[in-house]
């Protein structure tokens, strides 16, 4: 299931920047990123780049630090740098920025953060296709998947290692199946919650744009809580039944993650067991740092390739 990926390395000089490719048994040799001479006050960045928000936290060989929100269009306009984003993370003035790990679905603005890490001499690694052979998990269709997938199933790989459907809240909805080999076998995706009502505001003549909040009544009194209540109940009725699926897919239930902006919205309404964990895209960001960084690659493919 495994291409033959190779690790891109990114460093930026004055006058741009250089990508270099290695291979996975030797990249590790790579001293600017894998010999890093960072102090022991430096805070690694894990940066999660969606379609709506830009989710950073700092970490360091304690785990997580702090965690700040950004507006991706917000970026893309140009009003937050780099430098204001990363600040918001190091809650200690003596803490200097370390290496950066990204997980992107947004193209657009991957090229104009990378700009600021640019002009910054930032090292960055980035999570995709050409990196998930580092990582433990079986990655389905890597030049497709979204590496925000690869990151939450990584992270409920590392929670625990049985079977997962793990349930992404963000802008799309979507469904990760992980089994217990760690195995990514597929992955559904559906509208979120702020598109459907976006969808239904634009494509309608009276419907209006509603934001997503509590109602009082089961069945809607007014367009606004026919609305919310009708958007709500399309995604718990999704939710449920990609469980089932998952359950028929696999020959038992799978346990079930939710993540994402509106995991704890959505938590509340569904009946199904489960655990919920909004940052999972960062957990499973951290941990696909270190493995990057303790050189699992080459292990990794010699393991896979002794079982040919």
């Amino acid at each position: 299931m495994f291409l033959s990926t190779q690790v891109h390395l990114y460093k930026f000089y004055a006058n741009g920047y250089r990508k270099d490719a290695c291979d996975g048994c030797i990249v590790f040799g790579y001293p600017y990123l894998y010999r890093s001479k960072t102090k022991a006050m430096s805070v690694h960045i894990a940066v999660d780049l969606g379609n709506s928000t830009c989710v950073l936290a700092g970490f360091d060989a304690v785990g997580q630090r702090n965690i700040a929100h950004f507006a991706t269009p917000d970026i893309l306009a140009g009003k937050v740098t780099w430098e204001k984003m990363v600040r918001s993370v190091l809650d200690d003035r003596a803490a200097k920025e370390g290496e950066v790990i990204i997980s992107s679905v947004h193209p657009k603005a991957l090229e104009v953060v990378l700009a600021q890490l640019h002009r910054q001499n930032a090292h960055v690694v980035l999570l995709d296709s050409r990196t998930y052979s580092c990582l433990p998990i079986d990655v389905l269709n890597a030049e497709e998947i979204g590496a925000d997938l690869v990151a939450s199933a990584l992270y409920a790989y590392e929670l625990e290692k049985t079977h997962w459907l793990i349930v992404g809240m963000g802008t799309a909805l979507t469904f990760t199946l992980l089994d217990a080999s760690g195995a990514i076998r597929g992955v559904n995706i559906a509208p979120g919650a702020i598109m459907a009502l976006d969808i239904l505001a634009s494509r309608t003549a009276l419907l209006p744009m509603v934001t997503l909040e509590e109602t009082t009544h089961r069945f809607g009194r007014h367009t606004r809580e026919a609305i919310i209540n009708g958007v709500i109940g399309g995604i718990i009725g999704s939710v449920q039944f990609h469980y089932h699926q998952a359950r028929a897919e696999l020959g038992t239930a799978p346990q079930m993650l939710l993540t994402g902006g509106y995991a704890d919205f959505f938590s509340r309404r569904i009946d199904l067991p489960h655990r919920i964990e909004q940052y999972a895209v960062i957990g499973g960001l951290i941990h696909a740092y270190r493995y990057i960084r303790h050189h699992t690659c080459g292990a990794k493919r010699r393991r896979l390739e002794r079982a040919k």
